[in-house]
């Protein structure tokens, strides 16, 4: 197995920072709705209340300080209360992602 040009540098975050990263990861996976494919990432679908919408907007800034070289994208449906997270990258780095979210994404699918 080759090693991934990708990886998450922790030491960006204070012990501050990380400790309300850990403790948010729960809360915004628990919103997910599913997991969509797509060429260069995943799409991760929710409902786009209030809470919600915070949620992914700190845990977008957490990833942007240890994950540089990941694009996020939110969407949020007109006229719906749902709404989008696209979490992509450079070639190969949806094989980081799955590795690094994989788990823990399909544990909440499955439960």
């Amino acid at each position: 197995m080759t090693d991934s040009p990708f990886y998450c540098d922790l030491t960006a975050l204070t012990d501050e920072q990380r400790e309300s990263y850990q403790a948010l990861i729960p809360r915004m996976v628990a919103t997910y709705q599913g997991i969509e494919d797509l060429p260069n990432g995943y799409r991760l679908p929710f409902t786009a209340g209030t809470e919600q919408l915070l949620i992914t907007a700190e845990f977008i800034s957490f990833e942007k300080l240890c994950c540089p070289f990941l694009d996020f994208s939110v969407r949020v449906t007109s006229n719906s209360d749902q709404a989008h997270l696209d979490i992509t990258g450079p070639e190969g780095v949806k094989d980081f992602l799955q590795a690094e979210l994989g788990g823990v994404l399909q544990a909440n699918l499955d439960a």
